[in-house]
């Protein structure tokens, strides 16, 4: 053999074990798996956060020749994978999940020089220990008639999952930055923990007397009340949220094990949400109340009135608001699938139409009661005829009213409040019109009569005589069997008293008929006999 020939052949021998080395080197599975397939992650570094979620990419390809109109060579690949640690032991709280990038589930088929990527999703729990473990994903590959040509193929990669709840860097560190270089029972953790501890606290409530007026400053007006009221309960949430950084800073000097951080950090983030929420709904409140001072300010009182209007709406709405997305967050938190829910609470909202249509109507009646407000508190409404209430509260399915006299409290839905004849007496002033009705006796002298009824009237101090409302009147009413009806006629400057009015009213006319000899007749029978008739 020449030595050309045999430097070709060399060469040749050469270039295969360069393509034999590659594939190994894409499997690294230490079998002997056919050098048609190879696999590789899209990154080197495989990291997450215990208590969250990534997504990795691995990339399938069959390196079988694409020939046309022939799937002789074409691959159905199978994926699966999980998280071991150092002794081949599935990690707990950890769950893994592959799909197609560009599809659903995790079998694919594959022709001649096609790749297919999968996502593998690595979940942790709260409660993972921080270390270095193994993805061990697996890989088949299946011919076209579901026969195993390859298989299944195990291929481990390194994944470091890091957690916030370690304690190793904070550890007998005052505030987990000084170290604690104090010797006996002042170096010992407990002791840096509850100095922490203290001192974070008493800090966060010098700054919480420092924000709290500072935030009221900007939100109300100088001296008002609600500016007292929104500096104490910031205070006491800034004093709060603090402690409780203080606690969860705290556990960490103190050394406990990551499960115990982690289940105080779920307590402490609950209650950090809680208190997120609350402050919240203090400063859109605090809001609503400088729009309404600011507006009135400007002496716009119809606009003033129609935001007080919406006002209650505007509470209750953002109230819904703010609840809804502090249950979402803790939903969230834990882990639940919050597309689903949503879907789900569709539905349920769709079932709930049909079956409870009387609540939602009472709801939406409720709105509309307290967008428009056609009455408020303290009004005195007329439902029907003649029956009077006083508004006392309105709510979003009911509203409370109150009889005259105090002593029962009636609750209707509002629904049948929006489909009523509702009168409101007092929604504009508290003056209202008072009738009083007395029959004089035929033959009475009418003019004088009427004289009288008119200076009773103008006598009594609650009866409105200063032209700012028509003056008392009296009117012939009708001709009556035993009397003629007249009727006085008079303003009275409070609701609320017009009836003790008509009664002086009445009291007064009484007193003056008699005095100037004008008869109140009432009716008389005269029965006859049949004895009378004989005589």
């Amino acid at each position: 053999m020449s030595n050309r020939s045999s430097a070709a052949l060399i060469a040749l021998l050469a270039v295969m074990l360069l393509g034999a080395a590659t594939v190994s080197m894409y499997t690294d599975d230490g079998s002997d798996a056919a050098p048609v397939y190879r696999a590789e992650f899209g990154t080197s570094n495989l990291e997450v956060m215990a208590g969250s979620s990534a997504s990795f990419e691995l990339l399938i390809t069959n390196s079988n020749t694409y020939l046309e109109h022939d799937v002789s060579d074409n691959i159905i690949v199978d994926v699966s994978a999980k998280v071991v640690d150092g002794s081949g032991n599935k990690v707990s709280n950890v769950t893994t999940k592959v799909s197609l990038i560009n599809g659903t589930g995790s079998r694919v088929v594959l022709e001649g020089q096609e790749t297919a990527g999968f996502l593998i999703t690595i979940s942790t729990g709260y409660f993972v220990d921080p270390n270095e473990y193994k993805v061990i994903y697996t890989y088949t590959v299946y011919d076209l008639e579901s026969n195993v040509v390859e298989g299944p193929v195990m291929v481990p990669h390194i994944i470091t999952i890091n957690s916030d709840t370690s304690s190793s860097t904070y550890y007998n560190k005052f505030f987990g930055l000084f170290p604690n270089e104090f010797e006996g029972t002042l170096g010992e953790a407990w002791f840096t923990a509850l100095v922490t501890l203290l001192l974070i606290a008493v800090i966060g409530v010098i700054i919480s007397g420092i924000a709290a007026p500072i935030v009221c400053l900007v939100l109300t007006e100088k001296g008002s009340h609600e500016r007292n009221i929104l500096r104490k309960s910031l205070f006491h949430v800034f004093s709060i949220a603090s402690f409780v950084f203080a606690v969860t800073r705290a556990i960490r000097v103190i050394g406990l094990s990551n499960e115990d951080v982690a289940f105080m950090e779920i307590i402490c983030t609950l209650i950090y949400i809680l208190v997120v929420a609350y402050l919240i709904w203090k400063l859109y409140g605090a809001v609503l109340d400088r729009i309404a001072n600011r507006i009135e300010k400007r002496d716009s009182r119809d606009l003033f009135d129609n935001f007080l209007s919406f006002k209650p709406l505007f509470m209750y709405l953002g109230k819904i608001i703010i609840g809804l997305i502090t249950v979402f967050t803790v939903m969230g938190m834990f882990g639940f699938d919050m597309a689903a829910i949503i879907t789900s609470a569709g539905l349920v909202t769709l079932g709930i139409t049909f079956g409870a249509q009387q609540i939602l109507s009472q709801f939406f009646a409720g709105l509309l009661l307290l967008s428009t407000r056609p009455f408020k508190k303290g009004d005195l409404i007329q439902l029907g005829s003649t029956t009077v209430y006083r508004v006392r509260k309105v709510n979003v399915m009911n509203t409370e009213l109150e009889n005259w006299d105090n002593s029962d409290i009636t609750i209707v839905p509002n629904n049948s409040l929006t489909s009523s004849h509702v009168k409101n007496i007092t929604r504009d002033t508290l003056r209202t019109k008072a009738y009083i009705y007395v029959g004089v006796g035929y033959g009475t002298d009418l003019d004088a009569a009427r004289k009288l009824m008119v200076e009773a009237a103008q006598e009594h101090p609650r009866v409105i005589n200063d032209g700012s409302m028509a003056g008392p009147s009296t009117r012939i009413m009708d001709f009556e069997d035993s009397n003629i009806l007249l009727r006085l006629c008079v303003w009275v400057d409070d609701y609320n008293v017009a009836l003790g009015v008509g009664g002086d009213l009445r009291d007064a006319m009484y007193k003056k008929f008699n005095a100037a000899g004008v008869s109140i007749d009432y009716p008389q029978v005269v029965l006859h006999t049949a004895d009378d008739k004989s005589d």
